[in-house]
């Protein structure tokens, strides 16, 4: 866990919560006291100095070595901010659990790289919000959320920046304003963990804000982050590059639920990320599944 939680007495709650709240603080108040979480983070990015050699390694044919890409996608995965347990708790790596599958693609002036978490389950809302007759929520099997980080080169000292942000919140329905990249002086709005941002993620949905206060105003004011009190990095590992269109991982750039190597995957389901007609499933056996992450790679740019 890498959210600090410190107890601290006070004669009442009201005004030295506002305080808290007021400097970017998570305010639980327990009777007298107060417990602070506070989100390990800087209100600045740093930039990075990432060595990408020519390699004679690039198994996509993207035009960035292999050893480069990792480097890249390393630098800046992103930290997520969510709430502990829940129907898809990893207990044993402390995360939510998910395939977090990767792509790294040159396009235009900058280098996208696409965060895939792919969630084994999605756990629905809970709460007396669920007996609002337009919310429905039913929990169900995969959910294929993204985040896709922008990264520029510096041509005069070799440093790499962010120069974009993009967080899949409820994408291709009603609420697609939240679905959005963030660019230019919106990056001020996410805190950082030296190069990478930090991002909170909704609890049961797994919607992607760059805050605290924009995942409690988000879709409609139904996403909530209030209860999340576990920080971690965006777990990297070369074999979960998915490739590119052009040259997948595998073929398709399918990925069998052995290959996840968690109890929480079906060993012999199948999920296919280069597919255009695939659904996900979170390595689930299910009669569907939700959005394939093929729509997502076409909508960033990295498929066509």
């Amino acid at each position: 866990m890498s959210v600090s939680g410190t107890m601290s007495e006070a004669a009442g709650r009201g005004e030295s919560s506002q305080l808290l709240s007021r400097a970017g603080f998570r305010v639980i108040t327990c009777g007298a006291a107060l417990l602070v979480l506070n989100v390990l983070g800087a209100t600045a990015q740093q930039d990075t100095t990432v060595t990408c050699e020519a390699s004679a390694t690039d198994h996509d044919a993207d035009g960035l070595g292999d050893e480069c890409e990792f480097t890249l996608a390393t630098a800046y995965a992103p930290a997520l901010v969510v709430r502990s347990g829940g129907c898809n708790w990893d207990e044993t790596n402390r995360r939510p659990g998910g395939g977090y599958m990767f792509a790294v693609e040159p396009v235009d002036s900058v280098v996208r790289i696409v965060y895939m978490p792919a969630y084994f389950r999605d756990c629905g809302w809970r709460g007396a919000k669920c007996w609002l007759p337009w919310v429905d929520c039913t929990p169900h099997a995969g959910d294929s959320e993204a985040i896709a980080v922008d990264v520029r080169q510096n041509e005069d000292d070799r440093t790499w920046r962010v120069a974009g942000i993009f967080l899949s919140a409820h994408c291709f329905g009603r609420s697609g304003a939240e679905c959005r990249w963030y660019r230019g002086r919106e990056l001020d709005r996410f805190t950082w963990v030296e190069s990478a941002p930090i991002v909170w993620v909704a609890e049961g949905r797994n919607a992607n804000y760059p805050s605290r206060r924009a995942c409690d105003s988000g879709h409609h004011s139904i996403d909530t982050c209030d209860h999340n009190d576990v920080q971690y990095r965006f777990p990297m590992a070369a074999e979960r590059n998915i490739g590119s269109q052009q040259r997948p991982a595998a073929e398709g750039g399918c990925v069998a639920g052995a290959q996840i190597k968690s109890p929480m995957a079906v060993d012999d389901a199948i999920e296919c990320f280069w597919q255009p007609e695939a659904w996900f499933s979170g390595w689930q056996h299910s009669s569907k599944g939700v959005t394939g992450y093929f729509r997502y790679l076409r909508h960033l740019g990295v498929a066509i």
